[in-house]
């Protein structure tokens, strides 16, 4: 207390800010401490910063304002006490600041840590470098050095988390963070690192400022390059938004292509695809040969959306999963959410387009089909078989067509044995019946060498291989390989990615109702090495959790240089071998990078999902820096992961900002 006051006076201040402020609290008798903790936090950063010494030449000092930051900086636990301590700065004293928090993004320790760009992005985001806006764009700077934006993204993309991407006032550095955002994806990143990149861009900008942001970006560019800034414009939320004119405008550099109409359908553009006979022919082929689908959402009265709901083996497959006696409609519309045409077709009678009539024909036969209990589309190939022969009588045995079949061939029934339908190629049995008795052949190695022996089109092989890699036993497979191998590697890389997608959308429709049916492969059995990858891929598919490890060892020295479906993959078996093979890490780094920039996408969750399996916490830490190193080769879940295996161990190393203070006299 100041000479001449009453000491007691010290009591009565106490007592009355724990009574009656209620801002310290008295736990032990004779002690008082801070109830909330962010008090705590500001009256140590306030004391910190008013009790700095002054350092002037030739008498310096430790312990001055700069120090302390370093010290409390270097610490996690002393983040909230860091902010309130940089806020404290006065205007000149912000370059000292940014000095200091250069070097800590330096050093040698935190180099492989997202900690000292989160904390200058942080304090970005508190004002405190507002009052010189030539501050705010070195800071900028300085976090987004090299591979700072990497860094930042891997450690609050709210794709890997429940985190959500940071934001930035106007005045705070929001102007140059959006166009360090937008020169990255000019730079035509991998798809993964460009999806947290738009998460960010599109949290620090309004729609209003996007529109035309993205506008001038995409008519800049053509082609291919055009094409990925259109993605882009539907993952910003600005395709959704566009007229027919722009969308003439940003579609007029080239031919239509399936990302293009992928764009227009999840941005429900149905108006805008029927109005041109182009656009309607390619959106109407593209959904026959599965390239898109109708997405997910509130539906528009539009004959091309019914069209491609209508064909989507997946929504009839939702079967498998609800059996019961109500209509398949009703089951859609309860755990769907819709998902199939409306119960009539008044509204389309004015349509006369050139294969409107077509297309009508296939949705009311939808309609119809869609009223059958959905227990009997789980259990008998009749509900199946008239819709598909509706469909196929159109257009033939497209993509679609075999889709519907191959689904339908795994309904659950002890007489549904299809004897009148043997073999597998006559066109002139049910298409669903010779699916199902090619079904119910899975362990008869001898049938199926029969019927690829007897493959006269492409068409017939994909039929076949479709329903042997969906279906077949492993004892049959152990006996067969060969002959799909040799089919699937003569395919051209457009058939490949068609037939991949087609066994893949299979399984995933079929295994919950056929029990799992993953087999196990042992390599003795099979004739694994003289296999293709693409057959080894699609044998993973169907391979359990042990089987898919021996498939990926055996192609190990080969993934590298494999294709984006195949690499995708093996993606988990990638990184499951970090941590249990690590004296292989070499080559499971190359193989999850060369994922990456093919354009694998990540699991949503991917980061939460691995750190809660352990499976990536226990990485040796030299791996762990490996990673942080070359950050930008890598995906985003994957970086945030070995950043914080580095973190981890960092924090054993700490030095308590007490002991600092105590060391360097900063209160003698």
């Amino acid at each position: 207390m100041p000479f001449g006051r009453d000491p007691s006076l010290t009591d009565l201040l106490f007592t009355g800010l724990v009574e009656r402020v209620v801002a310290l609290v008295s736990r032990v008798q004779g002690t008082y401490e801070f109830e909330v903790q962010p008090l705590r936090e500001y009256f140590a950063a306030r004391f910190l910063h008013e009790t700095a010494p002054y350092s002037p030449v030739g008498d310096e000092k430790r312990g001055t304002r700069p120090d302390r930051f370093d010290a409390i900086s270097r610490n996690f636990y002393w983040l909230n006490v860091t902010r309130f301590y940089a806020g404290c700065y006065s205007k000149g004293e912000l370059a000292s600041l940014i000095d200091r928090l250069g070097d800590l993004i330096r050093d040698v320790d935190f180099k492989h840590l997202s900690h000292p760009r989160v904390l200058g992005a942080t304090l970005l985001g508190d004002w405190v470098f507002t009052q010189h806006p030539k501050s705010v764009s070195e800071v900028i700077r300085i976090i987004l050095d090299g591979l700072g934006l990497r860094f930042l993204l891997s450690s609050t993309s709210r794709r890997l988390s429940n985190s959500q991407p940071f934001t930035l006032p106007e005045a705070c550095g929001r102007k140059e963070l959006v166009e360090r955002c937008v020169t990255m994806l000019r730079m035509n990143v991998p798809s993964d690192f460009s999806l947290d990149i738009l998460d960010l861009l599109r949290a620090n900008s309004s729609r209003d400022e996007l529109i035309p942001l993205w506008k001038s970006e995409v008519l800049s560019v053509t082609g291919e390059v055009r094409t990925n800034w259109i993605i882009y414009g539907l993952h910003l939320g600005c395709t959704p938004f566009l007229n027919e004119n722009e969308l003439n405008e940003v579609l007029s550099d080239e031919r239509f292509s399936s990302d293009r109409l992928d764009v227009l359908l999840r941005s429900r553009h149905f108006e805008y695809l029927e109005a041109s006979s182009e656009r309607r022919d390619f959106a109407i082929k593209a959904f026959l040969d599965r390239e898109v689908t109708v997405p997910p959402g509130n539906r528009n009265v539009s004959l091309i959306e019914d069209f491609g709901c209508a064909i989507d083996a997946s929504r009839y497959a939702v079967c498998f999963q609800h059996g019961s006696q109500a209509p398949l409609q009703v089951v859609l519309k309860r755990y769907m959410g819709g998902g199939g045409p409306e119960q009539e077709t008044s509204q389309y009678l004015g349509v006369d387009w050139q294969g409107a009539a077509e297309c009508l024909t296939i949705i009311e036969a939808s309609i119809q089909a869609l009223k059958i209990d959905s227990s009997k589309w789980a259990s008998e190939i009749g509900p199946w078989d008239q819709f598909v022969s509706c469909v196929s009588g159109i257009y033939g045995e497209t993509f679609s067509v075999r889709q519907l079949a191959v689904v339908a061939s795994g309904i659950k029934s002890s007489t549904e044995t299809c004897t009148d339908s043997p073999e597998l190629f006559d066109s002139e049995k049910s298409l669903c019946r010779r699916a199902r008795y090619a079904r119910l052949r899975a362990g008869n190695p001898a049938w199926w060498i029969r019927q690829f022996k007897e493959i006269s089109s492409s068409g017939e092989g994909m039929l076949c291989c479709q329903l042997y890699f969906t279906w077949a036993s492993a004892n049959c497979i152990s006996q067969t390989l060969e002959y799909p191998n040799d089919f699937v590697a003569g395919l051209t890389e457009i058939e490949w990615i068609a037939f991949y997608r087609a066994v893949e959308q299979s399984l995933e429709a079929t295994r919950r109702h056929s029990g799992d049916s993953r087999i196990e492969i042992i390599e003795g059995e099979m004739p694994l090495s003289k296999c293709s990858l693409r057959t080894i891929s699609l044998l993973r598919m169907r391979a359990n959790h042990i089987s898919s490890s021996v498939l990926y060892d055996l192609c190990i020295d080969h993934l590298a240089s494999a294709d984006e479906r195949i690499l995708r993959g093996f993606q988990s078996n990638a990184i499951q071998c970090l941590k249990s093979h690590p004296e292989n890490a070499g080559k499971h780094l190359e193989i999850l990078a060369a994922a990456y920039e093919k354009g694998s996408l990540s699991p949503r969750y991917a980061s939460h999902h691995y750190s809660s399996q352990d499976l990536l916490n226990e990485v040796p830490i030299d791996l762990a820096k490996r990673i942080v190193e070359t950050a930008d080769r890598y995906p985003s879940f994957l970086v945030a992961a070995a950043e914080n295996r580095c973190r981890v161990e960092y924090a054993k190393h700490i030095r308590p900002v007490g002991v600092i203070a105590y060391e360097e006299e900063w209160f003698s």
